[in-house]
């Protein structure tokens, strides 16, 4: 399966073979918020393989981001979840560490905010300010072998 979004609301699901056949589902995201390169509602997707989920970053309300889950399995969306991140800023690339349960937002003000994501109706949030750069940090990457996250 493979998840592409819009910089609206719009989500579809092409499922993989020599004739798909794309569903398009409408996210809940509201109103936008702004990154370095421009604003969006939907700001990016990342899949989990493992799980059958992927996650879509957001606007959960305008200027503050979020995440909404997709189950794969029955092409549902949980709940939107805002940012804990007192800025409101989330990763325009957020990743999912499928083997240690976890998001991974490298935010645009010299935050990375890593949640819990063992039960992804309930995540737990850590937020780690980055000190001693200087700079607007857009995507999120870790080695899924050590787990050392990072942030470009």
């Amino acid at each position: 399966m493979t998840v592409c979004t819009a910089n609206n609301t719009d989500v579809w699901l092409i499922p993989a073979g020599d004739s798909p056949t794309t569903t398009m589902l409408t996210s809940g995201g509201s109103g936008t918020i702004s990154f370095s390169g421009g604003s969006c509602t939907n700001c990016g997707v990342a899949m989990d393989g493992v799980n059958n989920q992927a996650v879509v970053a957001l606007a959960a309300s305008s200027g503050v981001g979020g995440y909404h889950f997709l189950n794969l399995a029955n092409n549902t969306f949980g709940s939107v979840i805002p940012t804990q991140n007192a800025s409101g800023e989330i990763s325009e690339d957020v990743l999912i560490d499928p083997t240690h349960h976890l998001l991974l937002s490298a935010s645009e003000d010299n935050n990375y905010e890593i949640g819990g994501i063992s039960n992804v109706a309930s995540p737990v949030f850590y937020e780690n300010a980055v000190t001693g750069v200087d700079g607007e940090f857009d995507s999120s990457g870790e080695d899924c072998g050590t787990g050392i996250a990072g942030s470009g």
